[in-house]
């Protein structure tokens, strides 16, 4: 129905594509306390409704706040998640506010129940339009793709070549950083990149020297380098200026409890200041294939999936928020995950697991998940509460609206963005080749 058609970009190359739709989800999270307490905090301090006074032998009684706290949750079903309880700290500056606590696992999320679907891909059409492209230049030469990321009309890409390239709207390249080497001002391998915008600052993990190397984002000049040996991520984001560090295992850091956290924060690069999700026994099951990146940008939220959980946070250099529960068909139980041996029999069983893309547009929730060995897909409307599609490999017949449809890498102006490779194009010009503009005629398997 054209009603439900949203927007979507197309971003093409011998790599990109976008395609999104609109995203408009006005969708408010309670901040279970925090907002209350601060408004009586700040209300005492004009009103001077409190007496901060001493008396000898009296001592000023505290009143209460909030603060969050990691835990594990076992479902009955035996599946389980990493999730936050609420405890009651003192807080001197207040002493008429109170709270209350909230156990473990006892914040109401949203819950996404998800179904696999027997029907083709009439919903996922009829919800999608294509809205542009863009051709990614053949100037330069890249490898296989670690990560993509649009920001200020610029597309950003880091190949497994170690290098990242720029480009701006119409596939034109920008800059590219390629200073892998031995010597004092390059770099080894690269792990991965995120951006801090509003400071036109661009950093890269270096795993080798073990260091963060910051770069102009707008003209690719290297600007400084910091030392990150106090950690080894696998994975990284930037959010409001705030640096988060995934790091699934402790492997490098056996005898450090104090590095036996999945999730860290930084303030500025340079140390921890903060740290979630305690490793527990999932994090000595170490299992790569299917693995996506765990940090998902969404406009004005970060999201984050913790290796194994089928729940969805958004995270603050203050908090992390559980914001969605995603009940996946025949979720893989922790013992099932604990005791199957080689991990790879994982892929034969009937289980699904490995959760990711949490891409969210226009009132829409994309979602990924893995299931016997296939990548799984999920279009949820969150306005309607009410599932698209779930199943193997979106696809679909070639039509002037929606050329193609691909897997979801973003979102970008409140639109989702993928990356579609070139014989991909080329397989589904085949199809339909009518519909298709000249410049997709013209890619070969070579393009960019």
């Amino acid at each position: 129905m054209v009603q439900l058609k949203k927007k979507a970009v197309l971003l093409i190359g011998a790599l990109m594509l976008l395609l999104g739709m609109g995203m408009n989800l006005q969708y408010a999270l309670d901040d279970y306390g925090w907002a209350d307490n601060l408004a009586v905090q700040v209300l005492a301090a004009v009103t001077g409704d409190f007496d901060t006074t001493i008396y000898p032998g009296q001592p000023v009684e505290p009143g209460k706040v909030r603060d969050q706290v990691p835990c594990m949750y076992t479902y009955p079903d035996s599946s389980f998640t990493s999730s936050v309880a609420w405890v009651c700290v003192d807080q001197y500056v207040c002493p008429s506010c109170n709270c209350t606590p909230v156990p473990c696992g006892g914040i109401q999320l949203r819950v996404i129940p998800v179904s696999i679907s027997d029907t083709a891909y009439r919903n996922v059409d009829q919800t999608f339009e294509q809205i542009s492209y863009v051709v990614l230049s053949d100037n330069v030469v890249i490898g296989e793709i670690v990560r993509t990321l649009v920001s200020d009309e610029r597309i950003f890409i880091l190949d497994n070549q170690n290098k990242l390239f720029c480009f701006d709207m119409q596939g034109k390249v920008e800059y590219v950083i390629d200073e892998h080497g031995p010597g004092p001002n390059e770099y080894g391998n690269v792990l991965d990149f995120a951006l801090n915008p509003p400071l036109k600052m661009l950093w890269m993990y270096d795993s080798t020297r073990r260091k963060l190397h910051c770069y102009d984002m707008y003209t690719g000049k290297r600007r400084q380098s910091i030392s990150a040996t106090y950690m080894a991520p696998e994975r990284m984001a930037i959010w409001n200026g705030s640096f988060f560090f995934f790091m699934g295992d402790h492997y490098n850091y056996p005898d450090n409890p104090e590095m036996h956290y999945s999730l860290f924060c930084s303030l500025s690069g340079t140390k921890i200041d903060k740290s979630f999700f305690p490793h527990d026994r999932t994090s000595e099951f170490r299992f790569s294939y299917g693995k996506e990146h765990p940090f998902y940008y969404n406009n004005d939220k970060l999201y984050f999936i913790k290796d194994y959980e089928k729940v969805v946070y958004q995270l603050t250099s203050e908090s992390v928020t559980p914001v969605y529960k995603v009940e996946l068909p025949d979720s893989l139980p922790l013992d099932v995950l604990m005791e199957v041996t080689p991990s790879l029999k994982l892929m034969q069983t009937r289980y699904s697991w490995l959760l990711s893309n949490a891409y969210e547009a226009d009132g829409f929730l994309n979602l990924w998940f893995q299931k016997q060995g296939s990548c799984y897909a999920v279009y949820y409307d969150l306005l309607k509460d009410k599932l698209i599609y779930a199943g193997k490999q979106v696809n679909n017949h070639p039509v002037k609206d929606l050329l193609f449809i691909s897997q979801i890498h973003g979102v970008y102006k409140d639109m989702f963005f993928s990356v579609v490779p070139s014989f991909v194009i080329q397989y589904k010009i085949s199809e339909n080749p009518d519909v298709f503009p000249d410049d997709l005629k013209n890619l070969t398997e070579e393009s960019n």
